[in-house]
């Protein structure tokens, strides 16, 4: 999470620790929701699904702290 966390722009324990506790959540309440039979897939494709959700996390940060006013500079 360290990792993750660094390279979407949260550097404070703070943060780390949100960051943490929502993706363990959001983690464990999809296992939940797959064991209770809620919803479809293999666990490789679950694995694979979460996989795209982070990267596509870390992205989607990555771009908005390249935005000039993200960083609180001019246009």
């Amino acid at each position: 999470m360290t990792a993750i966390a660094g390279e979407v722009g949260y550097g404070e324990e703070e943060e780390l620790e949100l960051l943490t506790h929502f993706y363990v959540i959001s983690l464990a309440s999809l296992m939940e929701s797959w064991l209770l039979g809620e919803i479809e897939g293999t666990p490789e494709e679950l694995i694979r699904f979460a996989d795209t959700l982070l990267q596509d996390q870390v992205r989607g940060a990555k771009d908005r702290l390249e935005q000039p006013e993200q960083r609180g500079e001019e246009p």
